[in-house]
């Protein structure tokens, strides 16, 4: 595992030598504790603290998560048996993920065979050892496929989650990294902007173009509320049609080349007159 980054980053580096003995630190740290658990648990001492089980002894004890707890379990047990594979985490041929993936699938009669070739495999090709998958798992996490979104409350923010099956979520990654990885640097600066804002960039870009081609212009419209004082003087709110609020520079920008409809409103008795539809420049 170092010897690779040693390799990508020149040999004899410093700074790197130092990060690989913080993370050969930690990890040794992390075995003594794995140990310490896997002898208490033996031992029930998780009882004398009026817990359940050593898992939520864990989590009491240490405000850790129900998750992170079982998963510092299931390792403490699983080590026990696997020597070959304790010892090449300990010497850094293992990361902890690496680690993680391993031991769901190897036994201790191929500890020894896994502890070899597990350091070669990164932890998608591991994971890949123990996933199967049958029909009836394919179908229901396509019916389990959904999005949702929504605005902040307190901020000018979208927030939206995807989840879908892997092969039409491989579909999206693969569309998402080629779309951003075709964007330019920054002109001032010569650097790239990070890759997931690259990602959000790509989705919007998406939306707008399929909205520009949408012949239903009706439909296929942005509806923001608005008063003429607020467009010219910023003095109001502005509001997208069940959605956010919007700023002020936000409304001047998307009014710059936008169709425009005037209602004359008056208090109490709402809209009283519509004018026509226009745009503020002209689609020639």
């Amino acid at each position: 595992m170092f010897d690779t980054m040693t390799r990508e980053t020149g040999a004899g580096s410093r700074e790197i030598e130092r990060l690989d003995a913080l993370v050969m630190g930690e990890q040794a740290v992390r075995l003594e504790v794995l140990a310490e658990i896997g002898r208490l648990e033996a031992r029930g001492v998780w009882k004398h603290d009026g817990a359940v089980s050593m898992a939520d002894g864990l989590v009491g004890r240490y405000t850790l998560s129900i998750g992170t707890a079982r998963q510092w379990l299931k390792t403490a047990r699983a080590l026990q048996t696997l020597p070959h594979l304790r010892k090449a985490y300990a010497g850094g041929k293992l990361s902890w993920d690496q680690l993680q993936a391993v031991i769901g699938f190897v036994a201790p009669d191929n500890d020894t065979e896994w502890a070899e070739r597990a350091p070669l495999m990164s932890v998608a090709e591991l994971r890949a050892v123990n996933k199967t998958v049958k029909s009836a798992d394919v179908v229901e996490e396509h019916h389990r496929r959904r999005v949702e979104w929504w605005f902040g409350d307190d901020r000018p923010r979208f927030r939206m989650t995807v989840q879908m099956a892997d092969i039409e979520g491989a579909t999206l990654a693969t569309w998402l990294t080629r779309w951003a990885n075709q964007y330019d640097p920054d002109p001032q600066t010569g650097l790239y902007e990070d890759f997931e804002s690259r990602c959000a960039d790509a989705l919007y870009e998406l939306a707008s173009q399929a909205i520009a081609e949408d012949r239903d212009h009706d439909r296929a419209t942005i509806l923001i509320h608005t008063d003429l004082a607020t467009l010219l003087d910023a003095t109001g709110t502005a509001t997208v049609a069940d959605g956010p609020a919007l700023a002020h520079d936000t409304l001047r920008r998307l009014a710059c080349d936008a169709r425009l409809q005037l209602a004359i409103t008056n208090p109490g008795d709402g809209v009283i007159g519509v004018g026509r539809t226009t745009r503020t420049i002209p689609p020639g």
